[in-house]
């Protein structure tokens, strides 16, 4: 009997399709939940790299109203405080709030995560 088995064993190559079908669907089941994860992460960079951008300008504000003793009204002001002008990953450029005098972002500030990352989502990719 066991010598049968044995045969039997030896004699089966390959796999059944059951057996691939099953490999099938558990790589699509993998692949589903990785995916929309990976689509997330860019637009978490985009998020993280907008606040980042925001806090620097920010910065240069400040720094410019204490050598100025005014705030600066463009963009264009505060390029002595940059090695390299922040630029958005995506329209509308950065701006200046002229009421509050911080950067801002689509109308966003550094502190308005939500905010960005919806923007993010709707706007149009800058033109490469």
């Amino acid at each position: 009997m066991l010598r049968r088995i044995r045969e039997m064993s030896w004699a089966q190559q390959g796999f059944t399709l059951v057996e691939l079908l099953a490999v099938i669907a558990i790589i699509g089941v993998l692949a589903a939940i990785a995916v929309p994860r990976f689509m997330d992460a860019t637009t978490d960079a985009q998020v993280a790299q907008i606040q980042a951008d925001l806090s620097t300008i920010d910065s240069a504000i400040v720094m410019y109203y204490a050598a100025n003793g005014a705030y600066p009204t463009a963009m264009t002001d505060l390029s002595t405080y940059f090695a390299s002008t922040p630029t958005s990953p995506k329209t509308p450029a950065y701006s200046i709030n002229e009421t509050t005098y911080r950067a801002e972002w689509n109308g966003h500030t550094a502190q308005d995560k939500a905010g960005i990352k919806t923007a993010l989502t709707t706007t149009t990719p800058t033109p490469e």
